[in-house]
């Protein structure tokens, strides 16, 4: 890939990429629950996309632009889920790249790699989505409604206990 220089891309890349296989990874591999360590790179993405939620919706100052970089990164990764049920089947790598043009707002360029990523690999993006709304919800319902952890007690629960993968839960 081609990176753009500049400070949105570069963040969402840090999470995407960076922090999310090598930071996320070895905590949750460190954690006290010896049961709940296990290798999962879905579920590492999906705390980093809410990581990064939490980041970029809590940075100080005008933070607008790196908040629009966040959701078109969590349209791009909606889309792309939608794209992967409706073609799960039947590629159809010219009506993907068009979807993802004009969907998700991508070049020619950027469209056929992720069209290579996320549909000839095989890397599907609806774990990483549920991982990320199952973890906002319990963070709203946790934390923004009842108070019953600070942000910092929330991730602390989440990195020292390992985790419940959400479809496991009833």
């Amino acid at each position: 890939y081609v990176y753009p220089l500049n400070d949105y891309y570069s963040i969402n890349l840090i999470f995407e990429r960076i922090f999310s296989m090598h930071n996320i990874y070895s905590s949750l591999n460190s954690n006290y629950n010896e049961l709940r360590v296990i290798e999962n790179d879905f579920y590492t993405l999906g705390l980093s996309l809410f990581l990064y939620d939490m980041y970029v919706n809590n940075i100080n100052g005008d933070s607008t632009l790196n908040k629009i970089a966040f959701y078109l990164e969590l349209l791009k990764n909606i889309e792309v889920a939608i794209l992967q049920d409706i073609y799960i089947d039947n590629l159809d790598e010219k009506a993907i790249v068009s979807s993802l043009e004009s969907d998700v707002f991508l070049s020619k360029n950027e469209s056929r790699n992720l069209f290579v990523h996320a549909f000839e690999l095989k890397n599907f993006h609806i774990e990483q989505l549920l991982t990320y709304f199952h973890l906002l919800r319990l963070y709203e319902r946790d934390c923004l409604l009842s108070n019953n952890y600070s942000r910092g007690e929330f991730l602390d629960k989440i990195f020292n206990y390992g985790y419940v993968n959400y479809y496991t839960i009833k």
